[in-house]
């Protein structure tokens, strides 16, 4: 599972770099999921971030990756987001605010006939879980901060209803770029 993921800040809130953080998100820069009829969205989005939150996360990446990364915001508002991988990016440096109690599974393919239900710029779906083998999970909480690796099939399922919600720094760099500097 070390290849997959690691806890890196048991309290994120307490770094000196964020102290009085003020946020507001900005318009979105990506989403996957649909709106209901009644105009609601379920699904995952990354919004972009004012200028102030992005210096303040900078800080926390080593100096020789700061041109190659991407700090956002996430919400996911569905209850289950199913086996995918991400085409965006390989790593993922999350800093959890309110985690739903969601359990994020990481996947291998267990058939090799198993092949993705659509494939596009922005990665793989994979929907039939009965032909992946569960490799390993994690269990966030809020104000923790994790590294994933996006590149390896990962889904997530929230216990309580509500808004997943999460800063992100993203990077084509690997999880194992990272994961030895932090």
């Amino acid at each position: 599972m070390e290849t997959c993921v690691k806890r890196v800040h048991e309290d994120w809130t307490t770094l000196p770099q964020l102290a009085g953080l003020q946020f507001n998100k900005l318009q979105p820069l990506l989403s996957y999921g649909k709106n209901t009829a009644d105009g609601k969205f379920i699904g995952v989005r990354y919004f972009d971030v004012c200028d102030a939150t992005k210096r303040a996360f900078m800080q926390l990446v080593p100096s020789k990756y700061r041109p190659w990364v991407t700090i956002t915001y996430m919400e996911i508002t569905s209850p289950y987001v199913p086996p995918h991988t991400d085409n965006c990016s390989r790593f993922s440096w999350n800093f959890y605010i309110n985690t739903c109690d969601a359990t994020t599974s990481f996947w291998a393919v267990s058939d090799a006939a198993t092949t993705p239900v659509a494939f596009g710029k922005d990665g793989q779906l994979f929907q039939d879980e009965v032909k992946l083998k569960r490799i390993g999970q994690f269990k966030a909480m809020a104000h923790e901060s994790w590294i994933l690796n996006v590149n390896t099939i990962h889904s997530v399922n929230s216990a309580l209803p509500g808004t997943r919600t999460a800063f992100v720094i993203s990077s084509h760099h690997t999880f194992q770029d990272f994961s030895t500097l932090l």
